[in-house]
């Protein structure tokens, strides 16, 4: 069913959101007329259009809802139906990518009452389980903490924070923008909107590569011909996890998007999966540039990998963060970013610690040396001389038994260099631009 099918009415048991009649024109006008309410909110609402709000209401299913612009609710507690507690409305509806808004805007008495959380899990789920939306966004004035606090428990993460928007105030409001993305097993961003699908496979890291996506997509502005689709870990990765079967997870996600001769580019871990993406779906992948990876582990990767996982079996994140940026990037970057690097992980839960050491593991049992000669699409394969992490020899033996391109770079650089080496995207955008 696709979004404005119906008008739906929701409980979840402490409340219902359903159609807003006009006996609960008095409680728009209320909110309306509140300056504590109207602080936090657009001044150009639908229901402020109108001042009578009775036509306000009328008008709420007439024109907008067939034009798919608003779906607009109210918020009713469940033994308080007398009496509207607020409105929610979904807004921004775009059929083609699966996407909308949602927000919510509650009346001064029944604030502090839990509602929003109920509110926004309660539209999640329609939205989810019952339309065709596979990304919901929410913006929030900062200021408005609690509200912030009511979106991140329902799961959505920040995408931006104190981002500048135009709200019909005098100047510009700070606003944080979150985003919630359901696609099979695993969540997913996109980045851009050029006609070329591009794969971005991250490496091992303790914190989603989703929270990245801003510094992605500037540093990536120069992909403009292409649609970035940067793919997280499974949420219930099990014991046993393979590097393999994150490429069946990222294969099934891309089949359900329904990309195929993708661009695919894998870091570290990311190029392991990478060649198993190529190995085992060779329609998905029309060219794959992997960095700083290698077909198996060597006495050097096992070692530091070993030591990683260790430390985050023990709960050392702060000696943990400490020796993989001093593994991963050059003195040079140590120097220069080496403390902002280790203050930017910021909090890591138990949850993260444990997929990061499940996901080490699968590390640790990678090999494809045998399967490949099975890669059969056009690969460019990039190392750098200074890789403490891999070494240098996994890539020559890659681009040697594919036929692939090679480029190493020299000892400056270390395993990071796919961040450190100014002109490592633009080999990737060349090579994904090449004609041949």
């Amino acid at each position: 069913m696709k979004l404005f099918d119906e008008i739906p009415a929701l409980d979840d048991g402490y409340l219902k959101i359903g159609k807003i009649e006009e006996k609960d024109a008095a409680v728009l006008e209320e909110m309306s007329a509140n300056d504590n309410v109207r602080k936090f909110l657009p001044t150009f609402l639908f229901e402020y259009r109108f001042a009578d709000k009775h036509e306000a209401v009328k008008e709420m299913y007439g024109s907008i809802f067939q034009r798919k612009e608003s779906l607009i609710l109210g918020i009713f507690l469940n033994g308080e139906e007398g009496r509207m507690a607020g409105v929610c409305e979904i807004y921004n509806y775009d059929p083609h990518w699966n996407k909308a808004s949602i927000g919510c805007r509650l009346n001064e008495e029944f604030w502090n009452r839990k509602i929003a959380s109920h509110v926004i899990m309660l539209l999640k789920d329609y939205l989810f389980e019952k339309t065709d939306v596979k990304r919901i966004t929410v913006h929030v004035m900062t200021d408005n903490i609690y509200s912030c606090r009511a979106v991140e428990k329902c799961g959505f993460r920040l995408r931006k924070s104190n981002a500048e928007e135009d709200w019909g105030f005098e100047k510009p409001v700070r606003v944080n923008k979150y985003v919630l993305e359901k696609l099979g097993n695993i969540k997913y961003c996109r980045i851009g909107n050029g006609p070329k699908p591009m794969v971005m496979l991250p490496g091992l890291a303790l914190k989603s590569t989703l929270g990245s996506a801003d510094i992605i997509e500037e540093n990536y502005a120069m992909f403009a011909d292409y649609s970035i689709y940067l793919f997280d870990d499974r949420d219930n990765i099990g014991d046993g996890y393979t590097i393999r079967e994150r490429a069946g997870d990222i294969a099934a996600e891309m089949k359900t998007l329904h990309l195929k001769h993708a661009y695919v580019f894998g870091a570290s871990m990311g190029g392991m999966v990478g060649q198993y993406l190529a190995i085992d779906h060779p329609d998905l992948v029309d060219r794959l540039v992997i960095s700083a990876t290698s077909p198996c582990m060597n006495e050097l990767s096992r070692k530091v990998v070993t030591e990683w996982r260790d430390l985050a079996i023990e709960g050392n994140v702060a000696e943990l963060v400490s020796r993989s940026i001093r593994r991963i990037y050059s003195e040079n970057t140590i120097r220069q970013w080496g403390t902002a690097l280790e203050q930017g992980i910021g909090y890591v839960s138990p949850e993260e610690l444990s997929k990061f050491i499940k996901l080490s593991d699968a590390i640790l049992r990678f090999d494809c040396r045998d399967e490949l000669d099975r890669i059969r699409c056009r690969t460019l394969v990039m190392g750098s001389e200074g890789d403490r992490v891999l070494g240098v020899m996994g890539a020559r033996e890659i681009a040697a038994r594919t036929g692939g391109r090679l480029y190493v770079y020299g000892p400056e650089y270390g395993h990071g260099f796919y961040d450190e080496a100014p002109d490592h995207r633009q080999r990737i955008l060349d090579f994904f631009d090449r004609a041949e």
